[in-house]
């Protein structure tokens, strides 16, 4: 019996699931006629056949046709796959590379005969001319809707909803929230006190979540606030083919005025040519490092100005991202954290301590590859069982008990033993590495060297990048784990990354940060 697979699809937003259930009712029934036993299905909901980006359940599809997961894919109809001539011939040279029939329920001719390719190709090249011709059409209409300032589909910008007529009408309560957004922003308060006091009042987004930055700069850029239809900005599918943008004023309910917009944006491109003239002069060393103790976020580098001067810090992501509504831990001077960093790892690795820190970076290495269990040797064993049960399939076989699922674990028991050959192989040629204890003090030495050396803030950086696995930043304290030891090379010179994380941990207070 052969192993059916079964793809479903429908491309738009006024379709709806029910599209997908006769779908795979329909393919469900022509696998019953053919004697297919169906072992997969997959879908793509309101996702375009013109392209296979977004569409995961297609992928799902083809990721499982290269692991032998079925023998026969079932659609409903030739373009449920693709609507572009050339996509659709080069999946379905990917299936038939990987033994994959292709076969159409609805469609009366077979793809496997001349015939059938003949047919099959017009009705490719039908279904390509149909798509383009209903694109032409969807822009007409946009442009028509655009030419009577209506509502083209989707989700209204907030602060608006749409009549059953498509006309632009105002949402009160949510005008409410965007008035304080252009109020804050052009009194000169940041994303991060206008998202904190937006959540304090109680006001959502359009999707009912909490306000984030890319909320907030969508908003302000927004021309329809003040009135102003925009029609075709984002047509095209890379910018530099995007149609110039054509906007009417006063076309819409303005929800602000047009003084008050134009000061937003006066705002946001000063904002625009401050940030430009700071772009990489600061080097934050801990970068990637740095994370919260309270809430688990990492810790990114940031900078604000006040006055002609500029303040350097790492503060938790999920207050740069969303305020300061859930995590509480306070912001922490760049220059005070890396100085405290490099100053505790300077004092740790001096003459009289290293030998300290040597001996137990050689003590962990030792409990850790004793530990270890031999690769090479469980490989091996996993080879074993994986035989043994294909061998009792392989008797199910010939006894005749043996259905579609079993010849399926059959399949993937093949792919694991496979699998398990090629990682033997790769295991069987690696020489095994081993340090000792002046390879790992020599290692040390070099770093601890180069860091006392460099004075220049970009060479700084990636040494402790080597010497620093993470840095916990407490209300209270920071925590500086060290430990990252890759690098250290083996006696033929292969570089070997131990599992030493954390060697040790250093601990700083904070109250005078």
């Amino acid at each position: 019996m052969l192993r059916a697979a079964i793809y479903a699809r429908y491309s738009s937003d006024n379709q709806r699931h029910e599209s997908i259930e006769t779908q795979f009712r329909i393919c469900e029934d022509y696998c019953r006629q053919k004697g297919y036993g169906v072992v997969a299905h997959y879908q793509d909901e309101a996702k375009t056949g013109t392209t296979s980006i977004g569409r995961d359940g297609f992928h799902r599809m083809l990721s499982d046709a290269r692991r032998d997961i079925f023998d026969v894919l079932v659609v409903y109809t030739l373009d449920r796959t693709a609507r572009q001539e050339l996509d659709y011939y080069l999946y379905k040279k990917e299936l038939q590379a990987a033994g994959i029939k292709y076969e159409y329920a609805t469609e009366s001719f077979d793809p496997s005969s001349v015939d059938g390719q003949f047919f099959e190709g017009i009705q490719v090249a039908q279904a390509a001319w149909y798509s383009r011709k209903l694109s032409v059409k969807v822009r007409d209409g946009k442009d028509t809707n655009a030419r009577q300032f209506l509502f083209p589909g989707g989700t209204p910008p907030l602060g608006y909803d749409a009549t059953p007529d498509h006309h632009y009408i105002i949402n009160e309560t949510e005008a409410a929230a965007v008035r304080l957004i252009f109020k804050m922003f052009i009194a000169g308060s940041g994303y991060g006190p206008i998202i904190d006091e937006l959540n304090r009042q109680g006001f959502r987004t359009k999707r009912g979540k909490m306000f984030g930055k890319n909320s907030l700069h969508e908003i302000l850029a927004n021309e329809k606030y003040c009135g102003t239809y925009v029609h075709r900005r984002s047509y095209g599918k890379q910018r530099r083919n995007q149609t110039a943008a054509s906007g009417t004023p006063n076309a819409i309910p303005a929800i602000i005025s047009q003084e008050t917009f134009m000061e937003a944006a006066r705002r946001r491109e000063l904002n625009r040519g401050r940030s430009a003239s700071y772009a990489a002069k600061a080097v934050y060393l801990l970068s990637g490092k740095v994370c919260c103790g309270e809430c688990g976020h990492s810790y990114n580098g940031n900078s604000m100005s006040s006055r002609g001067y500029r303040y350097e810090f790492y503060q938790c992501c999920d207050q740069t991202n969303h305020g300061s509504r859930t995590c509480k831990n306070p912001r922490i001077k760049k220059s005070w954290l890396e100085r405290h960093v490099v100053d505790a790892i300077l004092k740790m690795f001096t003459l009289d301590r290293i030998n300290a820190v040597v001996d137990k970076a050689l003590a962990k290495y030792q409990a850790t590859a004793a530990a270890a269990p031999d690769e090479t040797a469980q490989l091996y064993r996993q080879k074993a069982g994986a035989e043994k049960r294909l061998a009792n399939l392989y008797k199910m076989v010939e006894n005749g008990a043996a259905d579609e699922f079993d010849l399926e674990r059959m399949r993937d028991i093949k792919n694991q033993i496979r699998a398990i050959n090629e990682k033997i192989a790769a295991a069987g040629s690696q020489p095994k590495i081993s340090i000792n204890r002046e390879q790992i003090k020599r290692y040390w030495y070099k770093l601890v060297a180069e860091l006392k050396m460099q004075n220049r803030p970009e060479l700084i950086r990636p040494v402790l990048q080597k010497i620093v696995n993470k840095v916990m930043v407490y209300p209270d304290r920071v925590v500086v784990s060290i430990g990252n030891v890759a690098g250290i090379s083996g006696h033929n010179g292969n570089g070997l990354a131990l599992p030493l994380n954390p060697l040790l941990e250093i601990n700083i207070d904070r109250k005078a940060a």
